[in-house]
C-alpha cells in the first residue's frame, strides 16, 4: 500500500469514527431532566427504540423511578413488546408515583392489556382512570380511547348491557336491542366505527 493510499485509508477510518462519535452524544452528558425531556421527545417523533433506550438509562440512574418506568412501559407498548410493558407499569406503580402519573400508567395498563386480549385486567385497570385523563406525549389519546377499550373488553367477556353502557357514553343517542343477534352485531359493528374514529 502506497503512503498515499495509507493517508487515504486513515483519513477515511477518522472520518467514520468521529462521525459515529458525534451522531450519538452520550446521555451521561445529560441531566436527568433532559434525558427525560430527551426520551419523550423520541417517543413523540415515533422512535420508540431510541426511547426505550433513554428511558432505561434513566431507570438505571435510579432518580426518576417511576417516571423512568412508566416512559419504559409506553415504549415497550409501541414496539410490542407488551410482556415487558406490563412489568414496567406494574413496577412504576410500586414506585409511589403521582395522581397524574398513575393516570399515565394505568391508561398503558389498558391499553397493553387490550392489546394481549386480557380483557378483566383491562377492565380492572380502567377503573383507575380518571375521566379527565389525556396523554401529553401522543396526540388524541384520551379518556375517550379508555372508554372504548372498556365497551371492547365487555363485549368480549359477553357483558353485552355494560357494552352498550360504555359505547353510549361515547354516542348517547345510539341504541340496541342487545338481547337479539342482530342487536349485538350491531353493537359490534358501532365498536369498530367508533375505533376507526377515536
Amino acid at each position: 500500500m502506497t503512503f498515499k493510499k495509507k493517508f487515504i485509508y486513515l483519513f477515511i477510518s477518522l472520518t467514520i469514527a468521529i462521525g459515529l462519535s458525534c451522531s450519538s452524544t452520550s446521555n451521561s452528558d445529560l441531566s436527568d431532566e433532559e434525558l427525560f425531556n430527551q426520551a419523550w421527545e423520541n417517543f413523540t417523533a415515533g422512535n420508540f427504540d431510541n426511547a426505550q433506550g433513554d428511558f432505561s438509562d434513566l431507570q438505571q440512574r435510579g432518580t426518576m423511578p417511576a417516571e423512568a418506568l412508566n416512559g419504559l412501559g409506553w415504549s415497550s407498548a409501541y414496539l410490542g413488546l407488551l410482556q415487558t410493558a406490563v412489568g414496567s407499569f406494574l413496577n412504576a406503580l410500586d414506585q409511589s408515583p403521582s395522581e397524574s402519573l398513575e393516570d399515565d400508567i394505568y391508561a398503558g395498563l389498558v391499553i397493553t392489556y387490550d392489546a394481549l386480549d386480557e380483557s378483566q385486567s383491562c377492565l380492572d385497570a380502567s377503573d383507575n382512570v380518571s375521566q379527565s385523563w389525556s396523554f401529553a406525549y401522543r396526540s388524541g389519546l384520551n379518556y375517550n380511547d379508555i372508554v372504548l377499550l372498556r365497551a371492547i373488553s365487555y363485549y368480549a367477556l359477553g357483558n353485552f348491557s355494560s357494552s352498550l353502557l360504555e359505547v353510549k357514553r361515547l354516542e348517547a343517542t345510539f341504541t340496541v336491542d342487545i338481547n337479539t343477534i342482530d342487536g349485538r352485531a350491531a353493537l359490534a359493528a358501532k365498536i369498530e366505527e367508533l375505533r376507526n374514529q377515536i
